[in-house]
């Protein structure tokens, strides 16, 4: 893995796309109700040449995307307009890379003051299908929120007509999430976890969706929903029960990552499955934290967690359960790749001295020699296509 410092990064978030190319995200001036508006650039990490995508498009992070198809094709991104003092009109915009040019695929109406308690997912199913999922934000008694489905349903691009999910399964859960694996292959995470709400929150409502982890050929999927089938083929790796729930679900290194919590114990388990090998390691974690940040990882085949607090950053390897890397309150681990680890170091100002800020980045276990050392303040990272390591620098 090679790794590139690219200076004088003002995004916000920077996405893979193909080889050198990255879709950069940056907040812009426009806005509309609470939602700030976007701008989408892309850039050629190589030739440091940019393209913003459609400038005269106000764009929103309204909806969230999830592309299965694996396509370095295009770029989906929602715009809005006002149709009333309350009324506004959502648009799906599919921007074809290769022609520099958009097309609107997908339209909705909303009152502004309800949209901002909905959550609204698209699924990129192929070039002519899209599955659009709309989860209410409820709040409870005490301060916690959660996530109820409200429904789910087909979309033809071409037709543009819409048909209801009739599977119980996603008709009634959802899907929390979609990570593609190897070509059609997928793994699926169906309900929302909502584990704040089922720790802490003053239950007026419970939270009872069937949740699950699997695996699904979704190109078959796909045609089963076409083809308006009740039943469809998802191969189930592991269910909740009354009192467990799945929080999270990540691919690393070829394995699918999952938590499992068990809200009366409050412990997570933490399954490892390597699908090419259909074999599943089973470690625990005795920390249970609600955080957005899943700070679990898989290196040289082993799992660790990263432990956080103001004081200090500890790498704990969840099979002995000791920290075999402890990093004081200036250093934050800023990203982890396998055996990388991007750890930023911030020396404050003192007396005849200015602040200075550092990036450092170690091959584990090899702590006490770093492979890089540079003098900037690390933004972010992302690999590319081409494996290569990117490092942002403001």
């Amino acid at each position: 893995m090679d790794i590139k410092l690219i200076r004088n990064f003002n995004g916000d978030k920077c996405i893979p796309v193909e080889d050198s190319l990255m879709l950069m995200i940056s907040d812009a001036e426009h806005r509309i109700g609470s939602y700030t508006g976007k701008k989408y650039v892309l850039v050629d990490v190589d030739s440091n040449s940019k393209q913003e995508i459609m400038p005269e498009v106000d764009k929103y992070s309204i909806y969230e995307f999830t592309d299965v198809t694996c396509s370095h094709d295009y770029v989906y991104f929602t715009t809005a307009v006002r149709n009333s003092s309350d009324g506004i009109v959502v648009s799906i915009i599919r921007y074809s890379i290769a022609e520099a040019d958009g097309e609107v695929i997908h339209t909705e109406n909303y009152y502004l003051s309800e949209l901002y308690r909905k959550k609204v997912k698209v699924i990129i199913a192929d070039k002519g299908y899209l599955l659009i999922q709309t989860q209410d934000v409820v709040s409870s008694k005490s301060d916690t929120e959660y996530l109820k489905m409200n429904d789910i349903y087909l979309y033809n691009i071409a037709d543009q007509t819409r048909a209801e999910i009739s599977v119980p399964l996603l008709a009634q859960s959802g899907i929390d999430c979609v990570i593609p694996v190897d070509g059609n292959i997928c793994a699926i995470k169906i309900g929302t976890s909502n584990l704040e709400y089922k720790l802490y929150g003053m239950h007026d409502e419970l939270c009872r969706e069937r949740e699950a982890i699997g695996m699904v050929n979704f190109r078959q999927l796909l045609s089963d929903l076409v083809l308006r089938k009740e039943q469809v083929v998802i191969d189930i790796l592991d269910e909740n029960s009354e009192n467990t729930t799945f929080p999270h679900m990540k691919l690393m290194e070829g394995c699918i990552i999952y938590s499992k919590v068990d809200l009366t114990a409050q412990k997570e388990e933490i399954f490892a499955y390597d699908y090419a090998n259909n074999v599943t390691k089973v470690r625990v974690n005795d920390n249970v934290r609600i955080s957005d940040a899943w700070r679990t990882y898989l290196i040289n085949d082993t799992m660790y967690y990263l432990q956080v607090d103001e004081r200090c950053t500890k790498l704990i390897n969840l099979n002995t359960q000791k920290c075999e890397w402890k990093l004081g309150s200036d250093y934050k681990v800023k990203y982890i790749k396998n055996d990388i680890v991007v750890v930023a170091k911030h020396v404050g100002r003192k007396l005849f001295f200015k602040e200075k800020n550092y990036i450092f980045v170690y091959r584990f276990p090899d702590i006490q020699n770093y492979v890089l050392r540079e003098r900037a303040v690390c933004a972010g990272c992302a690999v590319t296509d081409d494996d290569n390591l990117l490092i942002f620098c403001t």
